[in-house]
Formats: C-alpha cells, structure tokens, sequence
C-alpha cells in the first residue's frame, strides 16, 4: 500500500460537497474502495497531513 495513494484517496473523498469526516468514518469509507488500512494507521497519516 502507497501511502501517496491513501492521501490522494482521502483528499478525493472530502473533495465531495457534504462529506465531512473523521478518520474513523473515513477508514470505512476506504475499506469500501478495497484499501485494508488500520484506524490508528489513518490517524496518523489524517494528522500528519493536516487534515483532522
């Protein structure tokens, strides 16, 4: 798993209208796009970019 991806992932999701979200909900939301990426993990990657 590229972490690039992830970020350019997360930042497609938010980029939608009404989605506003943690990186809990935000987890789920990956795992729906078949990225197995633990909660903690996304924390981490979520705070690092700024994005909490």
């Amino acid at each position: 798993m590229n972490q690039d991806a992830v970020i350019a992932s997360i930042k497609e999701i938010l980029s939608h209208e009404f989605i506003d979200c943690g990186y809990r909900l935000m987890a789920s939301y990956l795992k729906k796009e078949a990225y197995l990426i633990n909660h903690k993990k996304l924390y981490g990657i979520m705070k690092e970019q700024g994005m909490l």
